[in-house]
């Protein structure tokens, strides 16, 4: 009954209880223990199920069909089992089902490589207790062994399954237990799931990846886009240097800076500036003639020094004077020294 339940039917199992249960006998006293033994193991909401179907497990003596009834223990295990799953053609469908699945079912268990094969043992139970079998478990076997995320474990299965296919005997036993030793010394070893070389390699690679997106992505935190990072200003510009430090030049902005007044050579009256003290042509000048406009000089700092344009006009019309006096004594033929106002 334990072992082939499913194979076994409640008609069968009543004509054996008839002609026990209503004897003095050691059987009628063992099947008696079981039924309460069973009473005792069901919580409320399984034994009112049980209890409506009392008349399953409730027999009279077929000698005496106005005596009281007795309960069987063999066929209250017969209805515990049935109401727990269902116990029909169709559950025998599902486990088959299931046995050609086995490749899922491994992902599920997170390959634990036991516990993948206590669960093929107990399909295989409740196949055989309704008294089916399975003819294709090897294949379905290395179906699921080959889903185990372990790459060494799964090359050790196909060495199996080229020796088997080369034929080299091996049964489903044998190879269930040579899966599970080959996982227990790969735990025992620490090398399961242990990743290859090239696998070291690639996380080696990702994990120097990954620090130096996180270094780049905190300078970039740092710094406005587009801009490169202010070169802080030194606090000796915004202060008169002392009298040993005046003349020693500062570099700023990839520029020079000199102090520059006249105790160093200069006419800024006390100013940083980019041009040498002894290079200065003064912030301010006077003018040489009422109404001579000044040319705009730039300095390396950006300040504008005058410059008298009148020289600079003078200059430029000197030639054009020269060339007219030259052009008129060409067409008179005579000889105007340079100066005069008028040819002779």
């Amino acid at each position: 009954m334990i072992e082939n339940y499913g194979a076994l039917t409640m008609e069968e199992l009543k004509r054996h209880e008839e002609s026990i249960i209503f004897t003095e006998s050691r059987a009628a006293q063992d099947n008696y223990m079981l039924y309460s033994c069973l009473m005792n193991s069901i919580d409320v909401d399984a034994k009112n199920k049980i209890l409506v179907h009392k008349k399953e497990y409730h027999l009279r003596d077929p000698s005496f069909p106005d005596s009281d009834s007795k309960p069987s223990g063999v066929l209250l295990l017969k209805l515990i089992i049935r109401e727990s799953h269902v116990d029909s053609n169709a559950s025998t469908t599902a486990i088959r089902t299931k046995l050609s699945k086995l490749d899922e079912y491994m992902a599920k268990s997170g390959s634990d490589i036991t516990k993948f094969n206590q669960y093929v043992l107990l399909l295989l139970s409740a196949l055989s207790a309704r008294g089916e079998r399975t003819e294709d478990l090897l294949v379905n076997l290395f179906k699921g062994y080959f889903a185990a995320t372990d790459k060494k474990f799964v090359a050790y299965i196909g060495r199996r399954k080229e020796r088997y296919e080369e034929g080299e005997a091996l049964s489903q036993e044998t190879l269930m237990n040579l899966a599970n030793e080959k996982f227990k010394s790969m735990k025992d070893e620490g090398t399961w799931n242990a990743p290859s070389e090239e696998e070291e390699r690639i996380l080696a690679l990702e994990a120097k990846l990954k620090a130096n997106i996180q270094k780049f992505s905190k300078a970039k935190a740092t710094t406005k886009p587009g801009r490169t990072p202010k070169e802080t200003k030194p606090k000796a510009l915004d202060s008169r240097p002392t009298d040993a430090n005046k003349h020693k030049p500062i570099f700023w902005k990839k520029r020079t800076w000199y102090w520059c007044d006249e105790s160093t050579g200069g006419k800024c009256e006390g100013r940083w500036r980019c041009h040498k003290p002894s290079e200065c042509l003064g912030k301010n000048f006077k003018k040489k003639e009422k109404g001579n406009r000044k040319i705009a000089h730039t300095d390396t700092k950006g300040n504008k020094h005058g410059q008298d344009k009148s020289v600079s006009n003078q200059n430029q019309k000197e030639p054009k004077k020269l060339k007219l006096v030259k052009a008129m004594q060409a067409i008179s033929g005579e000889q105007v020294s340079d100066g005069e106002n008028s040819t002779k």
